[in-house]
C-alpha cells in the first residue's frame, strides 16, 4: 500500500497537470481565435507578414537597414508612378499643343463669327469634358482597383488609356473628339487616386511629405523634354498636322509603359518578390507608427461615411478647388494666353512653355523638402560640424508642422502671378510672362494637399474615398475654370484672373482653418484620459476611431 500510495498521487497530480495543461490549451485556442476573428474582421495585408514573423524570431530593426531599404523603395516604386503621372500631364499637354497646330482646325473646334472672328467655345468643352469622364470613372474604377490587385488595374487602365490615346487621329470632328476625351478621362480617373494610395503603401507619413510632390514635380519636370520632343516632332512631319504625330507618339509610349507597370509594380509590400521575407517585415513594420494600416480588400460602409462626413475632408477639397483652379487655368490656356498676348508663333510659344515645367517642378521639390522636415532628437548622433545638418536640426526643431505654411507660400506667389497679368500693361511683355511662370507655382501646392490627404487618413475604404473625393475636386476645378475665358476678353482676360486671385485667397483662409482644427484635435487626443487598450496601427481603423491618429499640418 505504501508503495502503492505515491503512485495514486502521482497519477492524481499527473491528472491535475493535464487539466490545467488543457485548460491553458483551450484559452491560448480561444485568445489565438479571437485574433486570428479580429485579423479576419479587419482583413489588412499587414497582418500575414507580421503573422509569418510571429514564427521566426526577428531581431530589432536597425537604422542602417531602413535606410537601405528606403533607397531601394525610392528606386523601385517611386519612378515607376512618377512616369505614369508624368504621361497623365503630357496627354493633357497633347491638347493644348495641338491647338497651335491644326487640332483645333481639322477636327472644326471652332465656330466663325461675324466679322472674321472665332469662338473656340467647342475648344474648351473638349478640355472640359475630360475631366467629366474623370469624375465619372473615379470613384468606380478606384474601387475596382482596391477589391482587385491594384498595381495590375493600375497597368490595365494604362494600357486602355494608351490605346485610347493612339486612336486620337482617327476622330473626324468635335462629336467624336468629345466621346474619345471622356474616356480617356474615366481611365486616367482610375490610376491618380490608386498611384497615391500604393505610396501610403511603402512610406511613413514624414516620407510622403516629399515623395507625393516628387510625384507631381514629375509632371513639371517632364514638360521640358516633353515640348522638346513635341518641337522636334512638328519638324518631322508636315506642320499643319503635327498633332497626329504627337498623339501617335503618345500612344505608343503609354502602351509600352503599361506593360512595364505590370512587370515591376508589385501590388503592396507583402507581395514583392524582389524582397526578402525579412525585409518585407521590415517594411510593413516601419509603417506601424502611421497607424494607418497597410491595405484591406473590404468595402467597408462605415468608414465611406466617416469619410463623406468629415468636416477636414470637406474643408480639404474646399481648398483644393481654390488651389487648383489656378493651376487648370494656365495648365489648358497657357499656350493661348502666350501666342495671343505675346504676338508668339506657334514654335515660340512652345520654347516658352518650357520654363512652366521647372517651376511647378521645384516648386513642388522645395516646397515638399520644408514639408518632410521632422523633429530631431537631440540625443541622436547627427555631425555637429556640417553646417547643413545644423541648420536642419535648428529647423526641424523650431518647425515642426510646416505642410500648410508650405502651401500658403507657393499661394501668395501664385496670387502675385495673378495680380501681374491683371494689371501689368500689356506693352510689358516680359512682366506678363513673369506672371503666367508665377501663377504655376501653386501647382507645388497640389504636392501637400495630396500628401495631407495621405498622412491625415486611415482605414483603406476612408483612404480610397478621400483620395478620390480630392481627385474628383480636381478634376472640378479643371471643369470650372476653361468657362471663364472668353474669346471676347482676349488677351488679357480679366474675368478669368479675378476669380482666380479670389479663389487663391480664399484657399489661404481655409488652409488656416485646416490646420486649426489639426491643431485642435491633436491637442483634446493628448489631454484625453481615454487609454487605448490594444494596438490599432494594423487594424484597418479610421482616423477617428483610433486615437492613437496624431493628425499633421
Amino acid at each position: 500500500m505504501e508503495s502503492g500510495s505515491p503512485t495514486r498521487h502521482s497519477i492524481a497530480g499527473s491528472t491535475d497537470d493535464t487539466k490545467v495543461a488543457d485548460d491553458c490549451k483551450s484559452v491560448e485556442c480561444t485568445v489565438s481565435g479571437l485574433a486570428s476573428e479580429r485579423r479576419r474582421e479587419h482583413d489588412d495585408e499587414a497582418v500575414q507578414v507580421l503573422q509569418a514573423a510571429e514564427w521566426e524570431p526577428q531581431s530589432p530593426i536597425t537604422d542602417d537597414e531602413e535606410r537601405e531599404l528606403l533607397k531601394r523603395i525610392d528606386w523601385r516604386i517611386l519612378p515607376l508612378i512618377c512616369v505614369g503621372t508624368a504621361l497623365q500631364y503630357a496627354d493633357k499637354a497633347a491638347l493644348s499643343v495641338g491647338a497651335l497646330f491644326g487640332l483645333i482646325r481639322d477636327l472644326k473646334l471652332y465656330v466663325a463669327q461675324t466679322g472674321g472672328t472665332f469662338d473656340t467655345h467647342r475648344y474648351s468643352l473638349v478640355a472640359i469634358i475630360y475631366y467629366v469622364g474623370y469624375v465619372v470613372g473615379t470613384p468606380i474604377l478606384s474601387t475596382i482597383a482596391q477589391r482587385l490587385p491594384t498595381s495590375k488595374m493600375c497597368s490595365l487602365y494604362v494600357l486602355f488609356w494608351g490605346i485610347v490615346t493612339i486612336l486620337t487621329p482617327t476622330c473626324k470632328g468635335f462629336e467624336s473628339l468629345i466621346a474619345q476625351r471622356f474616356v480617356l478621362g474615366m481611365l486616367e480617373g482610375g490610376v491618380s487616386p490608386a498611384f497615391l494610395t500604393i505610396l501610403g503603401m511603402w512610406y511613413r507619413k514624414r516620407e510622403q511629405a516629399l515623395r507625393a510632390p516628387i510625384l507631381y514635380s514629375a509632371n513639371g519636370f517632364f514638360v521640358v523634354p516633353l515640348l522638346a520632343l513635341f518641337y522636334g516632332i512638328v519638324h518631322i512631319g508636315p506642320r499643319a498636322h503635327a498633332w497626329k504625330s504627337i498623339y501617335y507618339f503618345l500612344g505608343v509610349t503609354t502602351i509600352l509603359f503599361a506593360f512595364i507597370l505590370y512587370a515591376f509594380l508589385p501590388d503592396s509590400p507583402v507581395s514583392a518578390k524582389w524582397l526578402t521575407s525579412r525585409q518585407r517585415y521590415v517594411a510593413v513594420e516601419r509603417l506601424r507608427d502611421n497607424q494607418a494600416g497597410l491595405n484591406s480588400k473590404r468595402l467597408k460602409v462605415s468608414h465611406l461615411l466617416e469619410a463623406v462626413s468629415d468636416i477636414k475632408v470637406f474643408i480639404l477639397m474646399l481648398m483644393t478647388f481654390c488651389t487648383c483652379a489656378p493651376a487648370g487655368v494656365i495648365g489648358t490656356f497657357s499656350p493661348l494666353v502666350i501666342s495671343s498676348g505675346y504676338g508668339a508663333d506657334p514654335l515660340r510659344t512652345l520654347l516658352l512653355l518650357m520654363p512652366t515645367g521647372l517651376v511647378a517642378g521645384f516648386s513642388n521639390i522645395i516646397g515638399g523638402s520644408v514639408r518632410s522636415i521632422q523633429p530631431i532628437d537631440l540625443s541622436s548622433s547627427v555631425d555637429l560640424t556640417s553646417f547643413r545638418q545644423l541648420m536642419l536640426r535648428y529647423i526641424a526643431l523650431k518647425y515642426k508642422n510646416t505642410r500648410i505654411a508650405v502651401i500658403i507660400a507657393l499661394s501668395i506667389i501664385s496670387v502675385t502671378g495673378t495680380a501681374l497679368q491683371w494689371h501689368v500693361p500689356l506693352t510689358k511683355k516680359r512682366g506678363l510672362l513673369a506672371g503666367v511662370y508665377l501663377i504655376i507655382a501653386s501647382s507645388g501646392a497640389l504636392g501637400g494637399l495630396t500628401g495631407l490627404a495621405l498622412s491625415n487618413t486611415a482605414g483603406a475604404t476612408k483612404k480610397l474615398v478621400v483620395s478620390a473625393l480630392v481627385f474628383i475636386t480636381i478634376a472640378s476645378a479643371n471643369i470650372a475654370t476653361p468657362f471663364l475665358f472668353k474669346k471676347s476678353e482676349q488677351p488679357r482676360y480679366p474675368l478669368a484672373f479675378q476669380v482666380t486671385m479670389i479663389l487663391q485667397c480664399a484657399g489661404i483662409g481655409l488652409s488656416l482653418l485646416y490646420a486649426a482644427l489639426c491643431i485642435r484635435e491633436n491637442r483634446r487626443r493628448d489631454q484625453s484620459v481615454k487609454m487605448q487598450d490594444q494596438d490599432l496601427a494594423f487594424s484597418d481603423s479610421t482616423d477617428m476611431e483610433n486615437v492613437a491618429f496624431r493628425y499633421v499640418w
